[in-house]
């Protein structure tokens, strides 16, 4: 009688913590239903940014900021993904940890090299460096904090243990009338031969539309050359409903305090 009824109280215990009554009951992973994707564009140190008059210009961050960001994401155990993880979630095919993050960057520059792959390398991380062709096609660039080089396409193989390369257009990240080049040429065709040769030279599915502008034409062309997500610009998250190529994005910019960073990864 005594051991029936010790068996029947360890029996009661087991239910509770299976109902989610006990004290040592187990709690599933929790896994992201939204995920922020933050773009950066340039790195430099504070002293270059000061001596070289990089000062208020919105797409320049400094390295101890970068810094404070990537510690932050790793102090705190967030997983980088990487684009085709990002595909996945949205087709429903996988799921990713609660704390997760896209680390995208814009153009192509060589800072990202010098300044972001160290660190991202040294925490395990994963990025994204959308590319514009021409500006790859150069040949390897000597650092001058002073202007601007590009990542050479000749180099990138270097760094893809950390990061992979999107589209941006070949030759199309250029302002004229307030209008972007891809968004105004009067010919399909002179669209899709930038956009299919930027696609070929960097093989990817992947592409961010400079200044994140697009229009409907745009996107059919990019859903048409095999483009499976396309990046914009505007503030928002990412969801498995969110279309495809009309992704937002989360700007960083110097103004951004940490503070406001963390709220940004946490979605607040």
């Amino acid at each position: 009688m005594k051991k029936g009824f010790i068996i029947l109280v360890f029996m009661f215990f087991i239910s509770l913590t299976v109902t989610g009554y006990g004290v040592t009951q187990a709690k599933a992973t929790p896994y992201a239903t939204k995920i922020p994707i933050l773009t950066y564009h340039h790195i430099l140190e504070q002293e270059e940014i000061d001596q070289y008059n990089w000062t208020g210009n919105s797409a320049v961050i400094s390295t101890q900021t970068f810094q404070a960001h990537m510690d932050y994401l790793h102090e705190n155990q967030y997983y980088t993904a990487t684009l085709k993880e990002l595909e996945e979630f949205m087709d429903g095919e996988i799921d990713l940890p609660k704390k997760t993050v896209v680390l995208t960057f814009d153009d192509g520059y060589l800072s990202n090299i010098r300044y972001a792959y160290p660190v991202m390398k040294q925490y395990g991380f994963k990025g994204v460096i959308f590319i514009i062709g021409k500006s790859h096609e150069k040949e390897p660039e000597e650092w001058n904090a002073q202007g601007l080089q590009y990542l050479s396409y000749r180099d990138s193989d270097k760094y893809k243990d950390v990061f992979e390369y999107g589209c941006h257009t070949h030759d199309m990240h250029r302002l004229g009338d307030k209008n972007l080049a891809y968004l105004r040429i009067s010919t399909k065709e002179a669209v899709i031969n930038d956009l299919s040769k930027n696609k070929a030279l960097l093989q990817t599915d992947y592409i961010s539309y400079p200044y994140g502008q697009y229009n409907q034409g745009v996107i059919s062309n990019v859903k048409n050359l095999g483009y499976k997500l396309g990046f914009a610009n505007y503030y928002g998250y990412v969801k498995k409903s969110t279309n495809k190529y009309k992704i937002p994005r989360i700007n960083i910019y110097p103004t951004t305090t940490l503070e406001e960073f963390k709220s940004k990864v946490l979605g607040n």
